[in-house]
């Protein structure tokens, strides 16, 4: 194993990444792989968010693997809290691959990392430049530009066998790089002294073949005189849709597209940062991270087993404007109800878990302080007070303050989220494989 760390200035907390070489793109263990990386930490319900974020050492772990053209690499990235000591962590995520080599991956994992690989290549085709890039890249890549069936067959027909293989044949026991960044200052933070120095770049000195080149300009007959008229504007060709507004105020529209068997549904409700009272600045974020966890019915491990293996979606964040707060579904057609049933579940009946405030209230605070070291985010607050004045709850980020986030209990985020979501406030957009 190799150690290596460097200090970040712009940082407040400390991470770990572990990186194995691999393969690359389309290598028959490619897909066996990635599977790895799902089980081991590629969801809520994964066993490195078990055992690293739910039992409070870190702020996020997961893990991934990247493959490119020429080779690959499987990584495990770990942030920690501002005091975590990422040999912990080191030692954290050793466990975790030594649990995986007992237990190995269930039918039901399974079935939830083919079904969401599934939507994985099927979403970039509801646009036309991703239908574009999916057929160019295969081209370039393969010399199909239909390769993406073949891509479905091979990650539809991974077994729990390769999965055990390729973690034997790439990660038990192999040598892997443990690269430590640490804030300014908190050289005790890193997972092990470094043991190796990094290559340092150099530019590699011009061939002799590129000396003596000449550039000769192409000819041309155009007349660069002469500003170029612009042709007639294409009209847009704008898709039919319908409207509808319920008796209890919601407004709905939606656009017929059977192009793909899938469904993507955005609710926007008007709850947002813009609604905060100024002492209780970064509630809705809070809201949202609460609405991401468990409900009355379900942890947030099971919910995230239950989208995983209806390869679906339920995404719940603040709008870019900080106006709303959006809840973007995306399912295939044949899993809309059972989706729905999830949604409904997740906006209707939160739990509202104090465990889970305090551990998601614990990370909206380290986000407030990793946001005062990011030059970007300086600027946007400074910013947001000069546009907005001091006392418009738009001069504050809306993550809010270290004091306002503070102050807020759980019983706050309860009757914020009693008095701002109700039908009135909302409005949704249906596209897809569904009728009115």
């Amino acid at each position: 194993d190799r150690y290596v760390s460097y200090e970040d200035n712009s940082i407040n907390a400390p991470q770990l990444v572990i990186a194995f070489p691999t393969v690359p793109n389309r290598h028959p263990d490619e897909a066996a792989l990635d599977a790895l990386a799902f089980v081991i930490g590629g969801s809520k319900s994964s066993m490195l968010v078990k055992k690293i974020v739910n039992a409070n050492f870190a702020s996020e772990a997961k893990a991934e693997h990247p493959a490119s053209e020429l080779t690959g690499y499987w990584r495990i990235i770990a942030t920690g809290f501002q005091d975590t000591k990422l040999s912990k962590l080191d030692s954290l995520c050793r466990e975790t691959l030594a649990l995986f080599e007992k237990t190995g991956i269930s039918d039901e994992e399974l079935k939830m990392f083919i079904a969401n690989n599934e939507n994985y290549f099927i979403n970039p085709l509801e646009s036309v430049q991703g239908k574009g890039v999916t057929i160019c890249a295969n081209e370039v890549f393969t010399g199909n530009p239909n390769y993406i069936f073949k891509d479905l067959q091979r990650y539809r027909t991974v077994t729990k066998e390769d999965v055990m293989r390729v973690y034997k044949k790439y990660i038990k026991g192999k040598s892997a790089v443990y690269l430590s960044i640490y804030p300014k200052g908190k050289l005790d933070l890193i997972a092990k002294p470094n043991d190796f120095p990094p290559v340092p770049y150099t530019v590699s000195p011009e061939r002799d073949e590129y000396k003596n080149l000449v550039y000769k300009k192409a000819p041309s007959s155009f007349d660069r005189s002469k500003r170029p008229t612009a042709p007639e504007t294409p009209a847009a060709k704008v898709p039919d849709y319908w409207t509808e507004k319920f008796e209890n105020g919601l407004r709905v529209s939606g656009v017929l597209n059977k192009e793909l068997p899938s469904i993507t549904i955005q609710l926007n409700i008007e709850a947002g940062h813009r609604y905060e009272p100024m002492a209780q600045a970064g509630i809705s974020e809070l809201l949202v991270n609460m609405l991401n966890g468990s409900t009355e019915k379900y942890s947030v491990e099971q919910l995230a087993d239950k989208l995983n293996l209806l390869g679906s979606t339920i995404s719940i964040r603040g709008s870019q404007n900080a106006q709303d707060i959006v809840v973007v579904i995306k399912t295939l057609t044949k899993n809309i109800d059972a989706t729905l049933a999830l949604a409904d579940e997740m906006l209707f009946h939160p739990k509202f878990d104090a465990a889970e405030f305090e551990r998601v209230k614990k990370q909206q605070l380290e986000t407030i302080d990793n946001l005062m070291a990011q030059p970007q985010a300086m600027a946007d607050r400074i910013f947001s007070k000069l546009l907005y004045g001091n006392a418009h709850i738009m001069s504050i980020p809306s993550v809010g303050t270290k004091a306002s986030v503070n102050a807020l209990s759980l019983e706050d985020v309860k009757v914020y989220y009693g008095k701002r979501f109700s039908q009135g406030n909302a409005s949704m957009v249906i596209v897809g494989d569904l009728s009115k």
